[in-house]
């Protein structure tokens, strides 16, 4: 039996193939980073992280062998809604090996929208459930798990006021078997910076993108929340920015760890204009010369912001334009015009700056001639763009897509619905989609696209009758 104090937290992956775009758990670093700097204060003798790209006989023969060798006295399980059934499994595996004392702490993307349904229906397996701003209430519980053992819970419901003292926006939703769970609310004033950097140490695997031609990459975010409303999305809510001077001394500390490149996570990374042109001129000023890309809207760049993009080192943005079309923009209210898209590539590819673009198809106010307008679009640009990902409308936990197609009345406990070709192909084409959405519609959509720009597509190589092409030179995003 091993000594010392260990944690273990798990990047579920998501269900079904590996997915074309692989990065970092940088959500799950965010909510490690007040713990990780308090490592030594807690007596903690090591976090480990576990960040497999799928679920296969491979990851559970790999996880019970590090349960059983290393034995930690806490698992974390970090998820979205395409991993949330792969994480129930894991966390069956730590229950069945570690055994029912061992705390299993939940947070990600789906807990911030489903953390009280995830302890309510999986009480067995789910002590505890972070919805939101995880940094330092997950910290506090941790303190207490360490310091009172097998009887932290009743000492938690003693100490609601520590949680609800911590620093953030979110829940702490506590299992109870047999009786409701009780959630802990907290609201307190979270300034960005003032949170350490996240602990990228705790990787034990390097990550590169290909449109940075395979240099050492690391994942920036700057901001938290979305000021958009697109119906598809849940990444939108309050606005809440690092300071300029935060995370240019980030990045500073990433040049010197031997990055390469960046890629700065922001859901809209040019959302406050004269912020962008402060960190650029900051890159600028302190010689951090450094290849970065972004994601943004169509109409949050102008020639002038994008050219000091460009000359800060920026390579590569990525937009969500989703379809070429009006009515389907007007209907999930994306709130720009069709000839933002074109004005937009115009000033990206002048400035030499490589553009990629998201495809959303099966929205609402979806027709055959709205298709073939977006397809149509992107096959005129097609020497431009660096890449092109194809999606299907999808509905997940707390978007407005989710309540007008199901209600909101979604089952990601379970196997998802659909299986194999086309729908393995799409990334995240399992789940669920508005009803008009056939297997029929996936296939036509997915071969008009492979005749047009097949070359650009970021997706798996998949042959219906043949699988996958596991040697596949696509580009990743």
């Amino acid at each position: 039996m091993p000594s010392g104090v260990r944690l273990l937290f798990v990047s579920a992956p998501i269900y079904g193939f590996a997915p074309t775009f692989v990065g970092a758990p940088t959500s799950l670093l965010w909510a490690l980073s007040s713990l990780a700097a308090k490592k030594s204060d807690l007596e903690i003798d090591e976090i480990y992280i576990y960040d497999p790209v799928t679920f296969s006989p491979t990851t559970t023969t790999e996880l019970v062998d590090f349960l059983e060798k290393k034995r930690p006295v806490l698992v974390g399980i970090g998820n979205s809604s395409a991993a949330h059934y792969i994480a129930l499994k894991m966390a069956a595996i730590v229950r069945s090996t570690l055994g029912p004392d061992v705390p299993i702490l939940f947070g990600g993307a789906h807990e911030n929208v489903c953390a009280y349904e995830t302890v309510e229906a999986h009480s067995d397996l789910v002590d505890v459930s972070f919805a939101g701003d995880a940094e330092y209430g997950l910290l506090e519980l941790v303190r207490i798990i360490l310091e009172y053992g097998g009887k932290w819970r009743n000492e938690l419901l003693k100490k609601v006021e520590l949680i609800k003292k911590a620093p953030g926006q979110g829940q702490l939703c506590l299992a109870r078997p047999g009786r409701k769970p009780v959630v802990i609310s907290y609201s307190q004033p979270l300034i960005l910076d003032q949170i350490p950097f996240i602990p990228r140490y705790l990787l034990e695997q390097s990550y590169n993108f290909g449109v940075f031609g395979g240099k050492p990459t690391a994942q920036v975010l700057t901001v938290r929340g979305c000021p958009f409303h697109c119906s598809f999305c849940s990444s939108h809510g309050q606005v809440r920015a690092r300071s300029v001077e935060n995370v240019l001394t980030e990045v500073a500390a990433l040049c010197q760890d031997g990055i390469e490149a960046i890629f700065f996570d922001d859901a809209t990374f040019t959302f406050d204009a004269q912020r962008t042109q402060s960190l650029c001129r900051g890159l600028l000023t302190r010689g951090l010369d450094i290849e970065w890309g972004c994601q943004t809207r169509v109409d949050k760049i102008d020639a002038q912001l994008v050219h000091t993009m460009r000359a800060a080192g920026c390579s590569y943005i990525y937009f969500g334009i989703e379809s070429f079309d009006q009515s389907v923009l007007d209907s999930i209210h994306k709130g720009f015009r069709v000839c933002d898209v074109k004005v937009a590539l115009e000033i990206v590819c002048q400035a030499g700056i490589r553009p990629g673009i998201s495809l959303v198809f099966g929205l609402p106010a979806e027709t055959p001639s709205s298709i073939k307008r977006t397809l149509s679009f992107v096959e005129s640009w097609k020497e431009q763009l660096w890449g092109v990902s194809l999606n299907l409308a999808t509905c997940f936990p707390g978007t407005a897509l989710s309540r007008q197609q199901y209600n909101g009345d979604l089952d990601f406990d379970k196997p998802p619905p659909y299986e194999g070709y086309p729908w393995c192909v799409y990334e995240e084409g399992l789940w669920y989609h508005p009803s008009h959405i056939t297997g029929e519609f996936a296939a036509t959509v997915l071969e008009e696209a492979r005749q047009r720009f097949g070359e650009l597509l970021l997706m798996p190589a998949y042959d219906p009758r043949r699988g996958y092409d596991t040697d596949s030179n696509s580009p990743e995003h």
